[in-house]
């Protein structure tokens, strides 16, 4: 009998803070093509605790990276039963804390473990081939995305005032260099009344700050969505922007019962007049280049998934009942975990228009 297992939050975005009370405010729907979900071609009967990402196999089998249960699973496509990858511990092909997973070149897959910070590389049959280390990021960064040619993006600690860095690790030479700026989150000074703490400020992120969110494309590139602006930006394999897209979601007003959730309470004062349009941490991106980002306003219990690629007018538009995410999208198929009365989750395959 499988091993109970489950969920699905990105594993650095410490999400749970955000929009614990859903807002009942319409989002546009910009006359954009929108998708059902039916009935799933698969669902598993396994249970995960925290899945952090999904990759898809050229065999169809799912691997799955389960963070709260600390384990990689490989999903049979066939029958949805589980097998867990590797196990815990700091040897070749070992691992303590899968935080995130990602499709590599010839249908391999990398992860990213941030307790022994390395990358570790599993080809297409889920075996394990080599790791690289990523010790000169330090651990502060947290990986954001990968595109299919070995690279692997991280994102940067930013100071008080400014921007951080994209910084990209080559897992063929280990080099590492910068390819973008990203926006926040923004830093409050928590220190408190004593003068004489000079030099050692106790820094706290600021929920609802405006972040830009950042994924690497198939074939190179990359995509970033702007906070500030609300616009989303494709660049080529060069770093030269190809295109802006505009998102649809609007900013919305800060309500009392989100100013509530925040702790200290003296950080509730300084949150933003606003929320931004979209979360940061919710993107996911297909095989084919369509990249799913997470609306910040709520309908009811719902929450609005919107699909763009690049050069296309209108997103499309995913609809998603409480309790639901998506953790994966390869063309024709769409992978959620969807919550129980439990707060575990299973995973379901649903093919799409």
């Amino acid at each position: 009998m499988p091993r109970p297992i489950l969920n699905v939050l990105s594993a650095a975005m410490a999400a749970s803070i955000f929009l614990q009370a859903p807002l009942s405010m319409p989002l546009p729907a910009q006359d954009a093509p929108r998708i059902a979900l039916g009935k799933p071609v698969l669902k598993t009967e396994a249970y995960f605790t925290d899945i952090s990402s999904v990759v898809r196999l050229a065999s169809g089998d799912l691997v799955v990276a389960d963070a709260g249960g600390q384990e990689l699973v490989l999903v049979v496509r066939e029958s949805g039963r589980i097998r867990v990858l590797g196990r815990e511990g700091e040897g070749p092909g070992e691992y303590r804390a899968p935080q995130m997973i990602f499709a590599h070149q010839g249908d391999s897959v990398l992860l990213y473990d941030p307790q022994l910070l390395r990358v570790s590389v599993f080809d297409g049959r889920a075996q394990y081939r080599r790791a690289v280390s990523v010790g000169t990021l330090g651990g502060a960064a947290s990986p954001l995305s990968a595109d299919d040619r070995g690279q692997v993006f991280f994102r940067g600690l930013n100071g008080v005032d400014d921007d951080g860095p994209v910084m990209r690790l080559s897992t063929q030479t280990g080099r590492i260099d910068t390819v973008a700026r990203l926006a926040g989150p923004k830093l409050v000074d928590m220190t408190g009344g004593n003068t004489r703490a000079i030099g050692k400020q106790v820094w706290r992120v600021m929920p609802y700050s405006d972040v830009d969110a950042f994924v690497a494309l198939a074939g190179g590139g990359h995509m970033i969505a702007r906070s500030r602006s609300n616009r989303l930006e494709w660049y080529d394999a060069r770093g030269r922007m190809t295109s802006a897209t505009a998102f649809p979601g609007k900013r919305s007003p800060m309500t009392d019962s989100i100013r509530k959730t925040v702790t200290p309470v003296q950080m509730q004062a300084m949150l933003p007049a606003t929320l931004p349009a979209f979360e940061y941490y919710a993107v996911v991106r297909s095989a084919g280049n369509r990249v799913w980002i997470r609306a910040t306003m709520r309908v009811g219990d719902e929450s609005i998934w919107y699909g763009f690629s690049a050069g296309e007018e209108k997103p499309r538009v995913l609809t998603l009942s409480r309790g639901v995410r998506l953790v994966g999208a390869f063309e024709p198929w769409l992978i959620v975990a969807r919550r129980n009365a439990s707060e575990l989750q299973h995973i379901e395959i649903h093919q799409v228009p």
